[in-house]
């Protein structure tokens, strides 16, 4: 019978929220202005009247809009230097932090010095939260999985809801009202100060190399990740874990000796949910699952054997929780997946245009693979790569190998719209590009030019993938970038690029 679930009872019957620690007492600052450090403060505004202090490092990032609101509704607004911040009257009794807020930093640094409570937004919804947790981590595949998972339980019946740090969901401290459960993508820059929280469910993707600059080695940033499964010998209820590494491995070892009940997924012969086979086109894939129940096929509209796992995770969960196998079927079917995420831009163009968030090499590497095998071979495949946020310059080089090696032309270019916007990252993996054969190469500074490079050089039967930023939106002197409508602007059907809007 499915976790939790009595005979006839709905999805999710018997999934009961565990207590949640009571937040931390005021008066508080929140560090950070982005749209965690809003939502906090909106929470903590919902609380009662302690004080509370907005501060962010970078004044540059904070709208003067933000900051009118913010001084309007009664909180003080504290950008740049943050020296003597904790001196402030009244006295500051916890810190919430954003997610881009390093642990390192000095504000938190010294908060912790002075025994002052510091939590991560995150931390703070879950423990405003009433409905059951299904959180999802790992290196890739967080969004998909998640994004599918809600889709799959609201077509099941359950007052679900996406939050966490997905860019298509809200902050898990902004998801209020009566619901069923929620679902919440949890990266490790948020997990880092999650002292306490630990959901119904969690859910396990991967672990690779790509954020090694903010957490120095793999040992701690699975540890970090780990935190998420078991805190203080206590385990999650159920977790559902991709057993094709050996950190999956050894992590779903220590649940099932702290009790948890843990579901495998993967290709290995341990797997409950073993992926049998995966082929797929551009636009179509099947999936060949052994089940518990049985020989399963799933069908999708999500390429690539990086996607075949997040299905079969989604499978595991869904499952577990006693959805019904037509409703999973159905649903997964008809899905488009995540927004930027494997996108098809249709303008209609006489070849593919896809959109993704691809900017680690691991998932450059993946994307790029599942397109190659899913096009006509006598296609060629244009990619262009510009990325934001890759501190390491090795990791810069290799995302410039991976393009090369797996593209028939690769247009590098910046990773934002910005006219002055910073060449390192774009000089770093050039370098790499030029380190190995493939791909005719082409450096176009300037975005838009970039894509427009692509796209002018595609014919029928080509694919042009643009690749790095996804669903980032810049504001530039009032008026929005991104990587979709400067697309679709270019091919003739949308509103000239920087509209403002």
């Amino acid at each position: 019978m499915p976790f939790g679930e009595r005979q006839g009872s709905a999805p999710l019957s018997g999934l009961q929220p565990r207590d949640r620690p009571a937040v931390p007492e005021g008066p508080y600052i929140v560090a950070g202005l982005a749209e965690a450090g809003q939502a906090a403060i909106e929470a903590l505004r919902g609380l009662g009247d302690a004080p509370i202090v907005a501060s962010d490092h970078h004044p540059v990032g904070v709208p003067k809009r933000l900051r009118r609101a913010l001084e309007a509704a009664g909180v003080r607004v504290h950008l740049g230097e943050q020296d003597g911040l904790l001196d402030s009257s009244p006295t500051p009794r916890a810190v919430i932090k954003s997610p881009g807020v390093p642990a390192d930093a000095p504000l938190l640094r010294a908060a912790r010095a002075r025994g002052i409570e510091v939590i991560d937004e995150l931390e703070l919804g879950w423990r405003l939260s009433r409905a059951p947790i299904i959180a999802v981590t790992g290196t890739n595949g967080k969004t998909t999985t998640s994004t599918l998972i809600t889709a799959v339980l609201s077509g099941a019946g359950v007052r679900v809801e996406l939050a966490g740090n997905a860019d298509l969901a809200p902050p898990l401290s902004a998801v209020g009202g009566d619901l069923d459960a929620i679902v919440c993508e949890a990266s490790s820059f948020q997990l880092e100060f999650c002292p306490a929280l630990l959901p119904e469910v969690a859910v396990f993707t991967n672990l690779t190399q790509d954020h090694l600059p903010r957490h120095g080695t793999m040992r701690r940033y699975g540890e970090v990740k780990r935190s998420l499964f078991i805190k203080d010998g206590e385990a999650v209820q159920l977790a559902v874990m991709d057993t094709g590494e050996d950190f999956g491995r050894e992590l779903t070892g220590d649940l099932e000796r702290a009790g948890a009940r843990v579901v495998r997924v993967g290709t290995g012969d341990d797997a409950d949910y073993r992926i049998r086979s995966a082929e797929w086109s551009l636009r179509r894939a099947k999936l060949q699952l052994d089940t518990p129940s049985g020989p399963l096929t799933v069908e999708t509209n999500l390429p690539g054997d990086y996607n075949a796992r997040n299905l079969a995770a989604v499978v595991g969960v869904a499952d577990s929780l006693g959805v019904d196998r037509q409703v999973l079927t159905e649903v997964l079917a008809n899905h488009p997946g995540a927004r930027g995420r494997f996108e098809h831009i249709d303008c209609g163009q006489d070849h593919e245009v896809l959109l993704d968030t691809a900017s680690s090499p691991v998932a450059v590497e993946q994307f790029l693979a599942a397109v190659r095998a899913g096009m006509d071979c006598e296609g060629r495949l244009h990619a262009v790569l510009g990325v934001l946020g890759v501190p390491d310059p090795e990791q810069r080089r290799a995302l410039g190998r991976a393009a090369r090696t797996l593209s028939d032309r690769v247009v590098l270019t910046a990773g934002s719209f910005r006219p002055n916007a910073p060449l390192r990252t774009l000089d770093n993996m050039a370098a790499g590009a030029r380190s190995v054969e493939g791909a005719k190469l082409a450096l176009v500074p300037d975005r838009r030019e970039a894509i427009a490079s692509a796209l002018d050089g595609a014919a029928a039967g080509d694919v042009v993938v643009v690749m790095g930023r996804g669903n980032v939106v810049e504001s530039i002197h009032s008026s929005r970038y991104e990587d979709r409508s400067t697309i679709q602007e270019l091919l003739g059907a949308g509103a000239p690029v920087g509209a403002a809007q």
